[in-house]
């Protein structure tokens, strides 16, 4: 396990955890400019974007009908390619993507 990695006071935990993201120190745009900012609302734009990376790779995707088939594809795709850091289901799911 890397000691730079932990999970957060305020992360989700439990077995609703389908995959992680980090959340804490994320760059983001701010009034005027840029600020670091914590929290869950952090990791979710940080996941998104590594999904779209992950679907630029998958045009096959991309082009699918949007539909539940597309949903699950998607989903196995990223849980596909989620990487274990060490802190059990309850705490990371499937993994973080990278």
């Amino acid at each position: 396990m890397d000691r730079k990695n932990f999970v957060a006071a305020f992360s989700n935990v439990g077995s609703e955890v389908t995959l992680t993201g980090p959340g804490v120190g994320i760059v983001s745009t701010y009034i005027d400019g840029y600020a670091v900012m914590d929290g869950t609302s952090m990791a979710c734009p940080v996941m998104s974007g590594a999904v779209a990376r992950l679907l630029a790779k998958n045009p096959r995707l991309v082009g699918m009908a949007r539909n539940q088939k597309r949903s699950d594809e998607i989903l196995r795709l990223a849980l596909n390619e989620a990487q274990k850091l060490g802190f059990g289901v309850n705490f990371e799911g499937a993994g973080i993507l990278m």
